[in-house]
């Protein structure tokens, strides 16, 4: 990428930002920025993405005798079905900037969506395929742009007889880097998942036959398998979750949950099951797992001599069974869904401190009529602060299917009447987004068409918006303070460790690589918006760039930061 060299300076904190490294004493400098003149590249914009960047969102103030305004949270795109296809996987990768997806079931593909698309949201590549799959799966790499699928292939029709095939892509491409066969066939199930920085990935199948699950471990550099393993006395694979640092996979069979170490290709504990449910998470630094059971949540927690103990029961009373579950990263947090099932309309959303063992949020919800109301998914945050649920829904239509919830809190943060169940629910990592999953009707009617829809958690103080395809344009809009100057700052590399400064807020961009595009003067509400132009050669595809708003008046970096990678 070319820029036209003239510097600018901006002062964050009176003289300008502290040096890196900068001791007691020591004296400010300022950071020198290379202005970067919006159309000086990419003039071979496309028309899409012309089209996406002209449309920006409204902006919406904090409230009363605010100076400041921010992006207003909820619904960013969706993508709608009438009759074919049902939503029932979808994955967040790339910082929550992009939208993975596979389907079955006679529209045999997976889609890849840009994050910064609007409705109706079009993929920017969809695969094609002949043949007759089930069981679709998929996951995303939170820190890159790499994804995954596992499916399983119908041989001849017999649904009893399926071939399971793993197979990676990146953003770039609808042809997969790589795709790997299991060698044998099932009518079992299968699952798959990645690491948060996607250099661990882990498919494991239950081979009914052979009353046994088989795993196979990989690296995104190669189809062949790091390792294979297979366990004995598996009727069913119910459980399935892997760390996010990619160390252990915790699975189950009706009787038995396993934590098996992906390094070492070894099972490295082992406990009975009182029940045969799929309610099982394990924290993303493996250190604690959880397991849902009827009327209750069974608690342990990994010692710093290495040992597992039992370390809380949360009890739940009435006709009840624990559905969904999920663990934070830092294993701080426990989010959990139950269900009522002598009437199924009741669920009850639940937030459990790990530390403390107190319930920090209980939330009830009832539907109406005879159609099942149960808890489908939870997705939390990395650090356990925010966490969405979604449900099936109710013949009513009272009873919300998508759900918003703060680790501390009375109610929902927000809730959203879908047309249809939700299947899946992936938070981004960072709590911000969230992508979901849904059929266009309820899960108990027998009908198709369904969504794939991007939700932003909060609000926001910076939002991209227009698809950004190699030489197109993407719109940046900030929300700051009033009558204020106001830069897009952006860089090819994110911060090694963010830089905080103070009440300016923290930098997250590296700030020896900064250039800024100048966004001229917020208005009386606080809004400014500027187009941002990409390069056009196809060897930028893949390319990455980090951006994060900033205002001189009073100064302030914004809060929120994006991750934008050139698409196809």
């Amino acid at each position: 990428m070319t820029s036209t060299g003239i510097a600018i300076g901006f002062c964050l904190l009176g003289g300008g930002l502290p040096a890196s490294g900068a001791g007691p004493g020591a004296s400010t400098v300022e950071l020198q920025a290379t202005r970067y003149v919006v159309d000086a590249v990419g003039a071979r914009t496309t028309e899409r993405g012309e089209r996406r960047a002209r449309e920006l969102v409204t902006l919406a103030p904090t409230g009363p005798g605010t100076a400041a305004v921010q992006l207003p949270s909820g619904a960013l795109w969706s993508r709608d079905e009438s009759l074919y296809w049902i939503g029932k996987v979808v994955s967040l990768g790339d910082h929550g900037t992009q939208v993975f997806t596979e389907f079955d079931s006679g529209v045999d593909h997976a889609e890849f969506l840009s994050g910064f698309d609007q409705t109706p949201a079009t993929p920017v590549w969809q695969t094609t395929s002949a043949l007759d799959l089930a069981q679709a799966a998929c996951d995303s790499a939170e820190t890159n742009d790499i994804h995954v699928t596992l499916h399983q292939v119908v041989t001849n029709g017999d649904q009893m007889h399926r071939q399971p095939v793993v197979a990676l892509y990146s953003s770039s491409s609808p042809v997969p880097d790589w795709t790997w066969s299991f060698p044998v066939q099932i009518g079992g199930a299968s699952k798959v998942a990645m690491s948060r920085d996607g250099q661990v990935i882990v498919a494991a199948i239950q081979n009914n036959y052979l009353a046994r699950v088989e795993i196979a471990v990989f690296t995104p550099a190669s189809s062949t398998p790091v390792s294979y393993t297979t366990l004995p006395s598996f009727v069913q694979l119910r459980g399935f979750d892997l760390s996010a640092d990619g160390s252990t996979l915790y699975l189950s069979s009706p009787a038995q949950a396993y934590l098996f170490d992906t390094a070492t290709h070894t099972v490295t504990h082992q406990i009975g099951l009182p029940t045969s449910l799929e309610c099982h998470a394990i924290s993303g630094d493996g250190r604690v797992f959880a397991f849902g059971t009827f009327g209750t949540v069974e608690l342990f927690e990994k010692s710093t001599s290495g040992t597992w103990a039992h370390t809380y029961t949360r009890t739940v009373p009435g006709t009840c069974v624990c559905s969904r579950i999920d663990l934070s990263d830092d294993g701080s947090t426990l989010a959990y869904g139950f269900n009522f099932y002598d009437t199924n309309l009741h669920v009850r959303i639940e937030a459990l401190d790990v530390a403390t063992k107190q319930v920090t949020t209980s939330d009830d919800a009832y539907g109406a009529g005879t159609l099942q109301n149960i808890v489908s998914d939870v997705s939390i945050s990395a650090d356990g602060s925010r966490f969405a649920v979604g449900l099936w829904g109710d013949e009513g239509n009272t009873c919300p299917e998508l759900r918003f919830y703060s680790k501390h809190g009375s109610a929902p943060s927000a809730l959203f009447n879908l047309p249809g169940s939700v299947f899946d629910v992936d938070l981004s990592a960072d709590g911000e987004r969230v992508a979901v999953a849904s059929k266009a009707v309820h899960a108990n009617t027998f009908a198709s068409g369904g969504r794939i829809a991007l939700y932003a958690f909060a609000r926001q103080d910076l939002r991209a918006q227009g698809v950004p395809v190699a030489g197109g344009r993407v719109a940046f809009q900030l929300a700051g303070p009033a009558n204020s100057s106001a830069l897009l700052l952006w860089s090819d590399l994110p911060a090694q460790q963010p830089t905080e400064f103070g009440n300016i807020g923290t930098l997250y961009l590296r700030r020896t690589a900064l250039n800024a595009v100048p966004m001229g003067m917020t208005s009386a509400s606080g809004e400014a918006a500027v187009e941002f132009s990409l390069p056009g050669d196809a060897s930028d595809v893949g390319r990455t760039f980090y951006f994060q708003g900033f205002c001189s008046n009073p100064r302030r970096l914004t809060s929120d930061w994006i991750t934008l990678t050139v698409l196809p």
